[in-house]
């Protein structure tokens, strides 16, 4: 299947891209899939409680995560563009070879970094994982 674009895999760009659709992909099901799971509970007065249940936690930190790959990614392909045109203009300079190597290691792996410093930082500051609370609003 991926023998007929064997030269497609050689662009960076190209390579950038493709993994810029799959991680709007996988953020967009995983949106969806939290969006068709989470329930909402109401009071006696008809008010939304906040769900703050494992699960939707859970599915809050993916669905954060993708979304960030997915900026992250966009960066990496701004500068990818960035730098085909200095080097287009330059005409020298050396190729990184390790290019989509480094953007999937900072694109896969960094945005990671931030939903679970929030998680983390959340159950320091407040222990509310199962509980149903008001949505504070004000």
């Amino acid at each position: 299947l991926v023998a007929p674009f064997g030269k497609l895999w050689k662009n960076k760009l190209v390579v950038v891209q493709l993994n810029l659709v799959v991680a709007l992909i996988l953020a967009h099901v995983s949106f969806t899939a939290l969006s068709l799971l989470s329930e909402v509970t109401v009071n006696s007065l008809a008010e939304p409680l906040l769900s703050l249940n494992v699960g939707c936690v859970a599915g809050v930190v993916v669905v954060q995560y993708f979304y960030l790959s997915v900026m992250f990614w966009m960066t990496c392909t701004a500068w990818t563009l960035f730098n085909k045109i200095v080097n287009a203009v330059k005409q020298f300079g050396k190729e990184d070879e390790y290019y989509v190597v480094k953007c999937g290691a900072v694109s896969w792996g960094l945005p990671a970094l931030f939903p679970t410093s929030a998680l983390l930082t959340s159950w320091a500051v407040n222990d509310r994982v199962g509980q149903y609370t008001t949505p504070y609003i004000g």
